[in-house]
């Protein structure tokens, strides 16, 4: 390891009122954005850490907020942890990850046939997805709405793209129905 935690910033970041909120929740940008950045390398300089504890510490901070959210507000122990997005190639964060959660063990969601780095396309497909179904996709606890929202809007382009869009969508569908 080439950095070590900083304790005194894991325990102030874990302090923030937004992890005391029960899930799902948004990070806020304005709160952990440039602003927050340079405030932690100057609490780092200040513990007499360098680059690589501030990072080692990020790591230690990422790995207890989830282990804590885990802990905080699942009604249970899980069965496991399936982990997702970049993640999962940090061997320290799943090594943490590994010693919070024990016993539970943890996999990779490419274990079931989902890329761990395509999470994000396959979430924003699936927020499409709700939008053609004219669902809505927010949660308003979390984004302050006033109420449930369509999320996104589609432009089809050019009427030949569109239509073959549909032909496509249609045929997919038609190849699910016949599988089942």
């Amino acid at each position: 390891m080439q950095g070590r935690c900083l304790e005194a910033l894991v325990r102030r970041w874990l302090a923030h009122p937004l992890f005391k909120h029960k899930p799902p929740r948004t990070v806020p940008v304005d709160e952990f954005g440039p602003e927050f950045l340079a405030q932690a390398v100057e609490l780092a300089k200040r513990e007499g850490g360098t680059l690589h504890d501030l990072l080692c510490s990020a790591t230690h901070f990422v790995a207890r907020a989830v282990g804590e959210a885990i802990g905080r507000f699942l009604p249970g122990t899980p069965d496991r942890v399936l982990v997702s997005g970049g993640g999962v190639r940090n061997g320290l964060l799943w090594r943490l990850l590994e010693q919070l959660l024990a016993p539970v063990p943890m996999e990779r969601i490419d274990r079931f046939g989902v890329p761990a780095e395509s999470r994000e396309a396959l979430a924003f497909a699936g927020l499409a997805a709700l939008a053609m179904d004219g669902v809505p996709g927010n949660v308003p606890e979390n984004t302050g709405a006033a109420g449930p929202r369509l999320l996104g809007s589609f432009t089809p382009g050019s009427s030949t793209n569109w239509a073959r869009c549909l032909a496509w969508m249609a045929a997919q569908t038609a190849h699910l129905r016949r599988a089942a």
